[in-house]
């Protein structure tokens, strides 16, 4: 799983709803006027982005995230922000694990 850099102490938390509410009012226009769907909020939690995951944390029954994280999300995707949180899908990590047992096998 991603690691939680959200610092619930200093950081102003949003529900994944209200993260959707904040990119439409903030890069609405950017979109066409187009409001951003809460499953793409959603999506940039789980699966992410290019490899690259929106920070959130769970509280009681809601996950929220920060419009912090955002940022830093953003900035992630722009490749401005030297630190990427990456997460390995277990997909990947067993074709890895075969892709290893072949060149075993084959004495590589």
């Amino acid at each position: 799983m991603v690691e939680n850099l959200i610092d619930i102490d200093h950081e102003q938390l949003i529900s994944l709803a209200g993260a959707s509410r904040y990119v439409t009012k903030r890069f609405g226009d950017r979109r066409g006027g187009r409001p951003l769907n809460v499953s793409t909020i959603h999506r940039w939690v789980g699966r992410g982005l290019k490899g690259i995951h929106l920070e959130s944390i769970q509280v009681g029954g809601t996950r929220f995230t920060s419009a912090e994280a955002l940022h830093r999300f953003f900035e992630r995707l722009a490749g401005r922000d030297p630190v990427v949180v990456r997460q390995t899908s277990a997909s990947h990590m067993r074709r890895v694990a075969e892709a290893e047992k072949v060149l075993d096998k084959a004495g590589i």
